[in-house]
């Protein structure tokens, strides 16, 4: 937290705190704590404002998906609720010329009478701009901006290697972050919750009528087709979240219920601790595709419902106090997948040009790529004749989320034995899922397509039959989601093209494999190895 001067005596000035569509919560907020404590200085009569911009020329440049749209609506609706039993009016407002934003808050402020602006800093290169515009602006409208860091537990730029350079490779920076994470358990701490404004604001000519202004259902361009469906599976609201990670951590491993709602089967915490959670069984059922095992909070991490402190402070809570990062328990796993958030946001910061659909190793951007529709949208439909694949590619077209384990699975099928361009994938994810996180999902398509930092060799290519097996050893996740190969027994059900007969196979009205498996494997290797060649 900056430290802050004090106004001139008897000066009353009022404070907006930004809300992005990454920090949605009242708890542990640091831009909201922040503003708190600058209208506490203010004095009497001094007022905290929450606003929010809609911007649906922001949503079409960044690919951002219709579902993740309208769980942002239902935050924000939840978020309504919840900041007026404080007096503190949630003001959401809709501005499609996205380079003009700050002039637009700038005069939002001018005419409430602000005089401090805070928020959570974005390291996206277009929100970087928008926030540098808004410092630079902001003074000669008398407004004082204040940016903080909140989105990741280590701020980017502060785990560097010993001759001050960025860290390119995972395991030696995770290494630096949990050593910068012990010499700094302050990063871990709870922000405050925001002060309740003084009851005369609903009374206050101008803020009194922001209480009346509500969150609208759906932003023209972007209405969520299954909008029952996701509220359902994906409840909205910091409540929702807690329920999920509560009961990740204290919840016991089980099947998963395909069809079930996000939060699956309210569990209690048993006397063992973290024994019998699902966290403690994370580091092997975390690439199990039909169990339960993940933690599901993808989505609320993405939109700030919950912040990664939070879950990391959950996990120490049940390793006795200790923080665990490492590849020997459940909960130190799972530490480590909350590290990879951490990593792919310090990529991005420190190499801006991956927002840009530029590869971080540009020796690769050569890659002979082959853009075929027909076998796209055969991948995108789930019908490439691979039935993980397929299985993956349905869940993620019905619920709006994938298994990790699947996505790194569909994603090197498609750059990998498609050869299609990364960056295909990359925006059909977007545009798709409801947790879309640019940094986690650039960073996990350039590590599948081996052009990103600290990526899969080229020539490490995921065969689809052992993943299947691995991952789906009984069958149950494919025959879920991929209906013809229901009653398909035995291992026949992970390639039914080559473990059956002709006559059964026909009978299932499944695709045969679009591509050959050794002949894509061949190809992939000769153009990787090879940049600028057929």
């Amino acid at each position: 937290m900056e430290k802050l001067g004090r106004r001139p005596e008897g000066a009353v000035r009022h404070v907006v705190y930004w809300m992005r569509m990454r920090d949605m919560r009242i708890e542990d907020n640091r831009a909201l704590a922040l503003a708190s404590e600058l209208v506490q200085q203010g004095g009497k009569g001094s007022h905290l404002i929450v606003l929010h911009v809609l911007s649906p020329g922001d949503f079409a440049a960044h690919d951002r998906s219709p579902r993740r749209i309208d769980f942002v609506l239902r935050t924000l609706a939840k978020l309504r609720e919840q900041l007026a039993e404080l007096d503190i009016p949630l003001y959401v407002t809709s501005h499609n010329e996205r380079k003009k934003i700050p002039h637009r808050v700038l005069e939002l402020c001018n005419s409430w009478g602000v005089s401090d602006i805070t928020g959570n800093i974005e390291h996206e290169v277009d929100e970087l701009w928008r926030d540098i515009a808004t410092v630079q602006q902001g003074p000669k409208a008398g407004v004082h901006p204040h940016f903080v860091e909140d989105t990741y537990v280590v701020p980017p730029g502060a785990v560097k290697t010993n001759d001050g350079r960025p860290y390119s490779v995972f395991s030696p920076w995770n290494r630096r972050w949990t050593e910068h994470l012990s010499k700094h358990p302050e990063l871990l701490d709870e922000s405050p919750l925001p002060e309740r404004n003084d009851a005369s604001i609903r009374k206050d000519s101008k803020l009194g009528k922001l209480f009346e202004q509500e969150v609208p259902e759906a932003v023209p361009g972007f209405e969520c087709e299954d909008r029952e469906y996701m509220h359902k599976l994906w409840p909205a609201g910091s409540d929702a979240a807690r329920r999920v990670l509560e009961l990740f951590i204290g919840g016991k491993k089980g099947q998963m219920d395909f069809e079930a709602d996000a939060t699956g089967v309210d569990q209690p915490m048993t006397d063992d601790g973290a024994k019998d959670s699902k966290i403690a069984a994370y580091g092997t059922a975390r690439n199990i595709l039909s169990e339960h095992g993940t933690s599901r909070l993808s989505p609320y991490l993405s939109a700030g419902v919950i912040s990664a402190r939070a879950c990391l402070r959950a996990s120490r809570d049940v390793t006795k106090g200790k923080l665990q990062i490492g590849r020997d328990s459940g909960p130190a796993m799972w530490g480590v997948e909350v590290a990879f958030r951490d990593f792919y946001g310090h990529v991005l910061s420190a190499w801006p040009r991956v927002c840009m659909s530029r590869a971080y190793l540009l020796k690769y951007e050569d890659v002979k790529w082959e853009y075929d529709d027909e076998k796209l949208k055969a991948w995108m439909a789930g019908r490439t004749g691979y039935p993980i694949v397929d299985a993956a590619q349905r869940q993620g077209a019905k619920q709006g989320y994938m298994h990790n384990r699947g996505r790194m699975i569909v994603a090197m099928f498609l750059t990998k034995h498609l050869m299609q361009d990364w960056r295909l994938g990359e925006a059909y994810f977007m545009r798709s899922f409801i947790d879309g996180d640019f940094a986690s999902n650039n960073g996990g398509w350039q590590w599948s397509a081996s052009t990103g930092t600290d990526p899969q060799p080229y020539f490490r290519i995921f065969a689809p039959l052992s993943q299947s097996e691995k991952s789906d050893p009984q069958g149950e996740y494919i025959r879920h989601w991929v209906p013809e190969l229901r009653h398909v027994k035995g291992n026949a059900v992970h390639a039914p093209y080559e473990r059956l007969s002709k006559a059964e196979f026909e009978k299932l009205g499944y695709p045969k494999p679009i591509v050959d498996h050794k002949q894509a494997r061949e190809r992939a290797l000769r153009r990787f190895k090879n940049p600028g060649e057929e």
